[in-house]
């Protein structure tokens, strides 16, 4: 949707320009979302809270107090919520056994680090 994060380049801009719709595309997963008032979550930089996320967002989006797996387990049992959740998952985040994930974890550290610096610019 958004392409590489420390990219200029933002795959959303081709919207600006076109029309999804002109092209038999239903449906664009953020632009015919937005404004609905939904719950957008994403798993960006192993936070679902999104805090190192660049561009992984959803115009007009609420938010809800959860970082962790366990806080968003413990806030959908106890919301009392009637709006939709959108979840955006990535499956590489998502390690089948405690190497990978470890080496998932060092390197989306190191991502996240460089996102927070080049924010400081």
């Amino acid at each position: 949707m958004h392409g590489s994060p420390l990219s200029k380049y933002d795959n959303r801009d081709l919207w600006k320009k076109y029309d999804f719709r002109d092209f038999g595309i239903k449906g664009e997963a953020y632009l015919s979302m937005a404004d609905k008032g939904l719950i957008y979550l994403t798993d960006t930089g192993r936070s679902w809270g999104g805090k190192h996320s660049v561009r992984d967002a959803m115009p007009g989006a609420r938010k809800v107090p959860v970082e962790t797996t366990d806080d968003l387990i413990a806030w959908i049992g106890s919301a009392d919520e009637n709006a939709g959740l959108y979840f955006t998952v990535h499956p590489e985040r998502w390690a089948p056994n405690e190497v990978e994930w470890a080496v998932g974890s060092v390197t989306d550290f190191a991502v996240n680090m460089g996102k927070n610096l080049l924010r400081k610019k």
